[in-house]
């Protein structure tokens, strides 16, 4: 169900704790005032699945930043797909991911106007071990590897993820145009290296030119000194295009690098 609210109460979701499947909001002045006024309303739908939040230019006050950190605490441990919109959105769903236990069910998350940094990546990856398809932009490694060099925090980061039973298979990148080539390749060769379902990393082919060079940056990643013991010696990486993405693909073997359906 998706609306833009005629009514200043939750009149809209009385009810169907039972039927709701999916809902789509928009974080503007009314529905922050039922979202914190009507939490008991909200709280658990038991079929609700799909959660779309949609970004506006709601300052993000205090008061604001507790209500939607309760409703999604509420929501997100029945979701199965959730996207959102926004920095302001993703810095909540980081915090919230921080502090409370593992999120079992998650299995697509989509975040779009958001830029995450590698090392939360990897937080967010461990709290939601059953995400199979990621949409985000990696764009810088995080204030917590400050000073770190790139290899020892590459190590760190694969230390915590390789003992998860991870099943993401899929991470599409949403802008390329803004993110950093070693950044990118540098979180490709951590995700193919912790997560044995990746298969495809689609890179938008507006940036094609990126795309290669983010390929090129992974193939010698992959075969550096630095790397290579994290890197499994039969991985093998190719780079093709299917529009509007170019598709780095992953397989431990040369015969099976054949492209999957895009849905």
């Amino acid at each position: 169900m998706g609306f833009t609210c005629p009514f200043s109460d939750d009149v809209l979701l009385r009810g169907n704790h039972g039927t709701l499947n999916e809902l789509i909001i928009r974080l503007d002045y009314r529905t922050m005032h039922i979202l914190s006024t009507y939490q008991s309303t909200l709280r658990g739908p038991s079929r609700l699945s799909y959660l779309v939040i949609v970004k506006t230019d709601l300052e993000i006050s205090k008061q604001y930043a507790h209500t939607i950190h309760t409703f999604m605490s509420n929501i997100i441990p029945q979701l199965k797909k959730l996207f959102i919109n926004g920095q302001n959105i993703l810095e909540h769903l980081l915090d919230l991911l921080t502090h409370n236990p593992v999120y079992y069910k998650l299995q697509r998350l989509v975040m779009f106007s958001c830029e995450i940094p590698l090392v939360q990546l990897a937080t967010l990856l461990q709290k939601i071990p059953t995400l199979k398809r990621l949409t985000c932009d990696v764009t810088s490694l995080g204030h917590e590897a400050s000073g770190m060099g790139l290899a020892p925090l590459i190590r760190s980061l694969h230390a915590q993820l390789k003992p998860l039973k991870l099943h993401l298979g899929e991470w599409t990148i949403a802008c390329g145009r803004a993110v950093s080539v070693d950044i990118t390749a540098l979180s490709i060769i951590l995700l193919a290296s912790t997560c044995p379902h990746l298969k495809s990393v689609y890179y938008p082919v507006q940036s094609e030119d990126e795309s290669l060079k983010v390929f090129s940056r992974v193939c010698m990643l992959q075969q550096s000194g630095e790397f290579r013991d994290l890197v499994d010696s039969n991985m093998y990486f190719s780079l093709t295009t299917i529009s509007p993405y170019s598709v780095i693909r992953i397989s431990t073997s040369v015969f099976n690098l054949n492209l999957p359906k895009l849905y």
